[in-house]
């Protein structure tokens, strides 16, 4: 008899396990399937934002661009500064991005007209693309530019760089275009006396 309560003890426990059991593996597939959507969200969001198909370890390769700027010798300046006591000579190199001066234009459309005859200018002057139709509007302005410094402003050598910054600027004013295609003014000569 004490067998018989025993077995049916197995039995009532077995019994009273199978209800339990299959509350316990359904609750172990949600968690795992929770694990594995959860991980697997996680993954996804790591890849997009991270940017995806490059393995671990390995450098993406940027394209280079490789822009190739032209530089340009502007004719001597000889220019009388403020103080009325001396004066500069200057020769100007300028760096410039070709795509941002275009082709030189034709002489009827962009030419000059003179006072005086009513006929185009010749479009004389050494600088590229549209600037030399503008030269003479970029000589007047480098020219107002410095003859109102003074000797002392251009002695140093860091008035020499703010006088670069300031031409810099008047230039590509001058030069009428939409961009700035003068990316850099350089002294090649630069006396004063």
């Amino acid at each position: 008899m004490a067998e018989e309560d025993e077995e049916e003890g197995t039995e009532g426990e077995g019994g009273a396990e199978a209800p339990e059991g299959k509350k316990k593996s359904k609750l172990l597939l949600i968690i795992i399937v929770a694990v594995v959507l959860l991980l697997g969200g996680g993954g996804a969001a790591f890849f997009l934002m991270s940017g995806g198909d490059t393995p671990e370890g390995e450098e993406v390769e940027e394209e280079q661009v490789t822009i190739t700027y032209g530089t340009v010798e502007m004719k001597p300046f000889i220019i009388n500064l403020a103080d009325n006591r001396s004066y500069l000579k200057t020769i100007l190199l300028l760096e410039y991005e070709p795509t941002l001066v275009g082709e030189l234009p034709e002489q009827d459309e962009e030419a000059p007209v003179s006072p005086n005859s009513g006929e185009r200018a010749p479009l004389a002057g050494n600088l590229p693309g549209k600037l030399r139709v503008r030269e003479p509007m970029i000589r007047d302005a480098v020219l107002t530019l410095i003859s109102n410094k003074r000797r002392e402003d251009l002695i140093s050598s860091e008035g020499k760089e703010i006088l670069k910054e300031e031409l810099l600027e008047v230039i590509n004013d001058a030069g009428g275009l939409e961009d700035a295609a003068i990316i850099a003014v350089y002294f090649i000569d630069f006396i004063i006396q």
